[in-house]
């Protein structure tokens, strides 16, 4: 959790000027600021910072740690992954591949919406992890023995999967 006092030992690396977005009356709205990924805590940790700029130049910041891996590695059957905020998922091989997000495994919707969902066939092959890549500061790229590798996990997904209950 971010408290004021880390807060205070926030860092940023660039020292320009903050930017807003201005409505044609001259008003300042909410926006998320495009250098929001250069911030971090003191111990390197990233944060998001929001601006919000209210009538009579009110300015609320909110700042959101990003959620990251700290470390990831595979146990056995399940892909161990230790989070920025200390909490661990450990997900199941098989799992990860049932879930895969990519448009080959799960579907894409059409024109007006409809997911056509294709029938995905497995191996036992399908099941074991080759190898995985960071993509990113977003997501892992997993590489399935049987080929497969379009499936991009982004991290929320991940940590959804693994608090899901169904991976373990």
């Amino acid at each position: 959790m971010i408290t004021p006092s880390l807060l205070k030992k926030a860092r940023h690396s660039s020292a320009s000027a903050l930017p807003f977005s201005a409505n044609a009356d001259g008003n300042r709205k909410l926006g998320i600021l495009p250098d929001s990924a250069d911030w971090h805590l003191a111990d390197r940790t990233p944060i998001v910072r929001l601006e919000a700029y209210l009538p009579g130049d009110i300015r609320l910041s909110y700042y959101l740690m990003a959620l990251q891996p700290t470390n990831i590695q595979q146990i056995g059957n399940e892909l161990a992954v230790q989070w920025n905020d200390n909490t661990e998922s450990y997900l199941n091989l098989e799992v990860l591949r049932r879930a895969c997000p990519c448009a080959a495994c799960g579907g894409e919707p059409d024109v007006v919406g409809n997911v056509s969902r294709p029938t995905a066939t497995y191996s036992t092959e399908s099941f074991v992890l080759q190898k995985f890549n960071m993509v990113g500061g977003y997501a892992l790229q997993l590489h399935w023995v049987d080929g497969h590798n379009t499936g991009i996990y982004s991290f929320q997904y991940l940590r959804r999967l693994g608090s899901s209950g169904m991976s373990t």
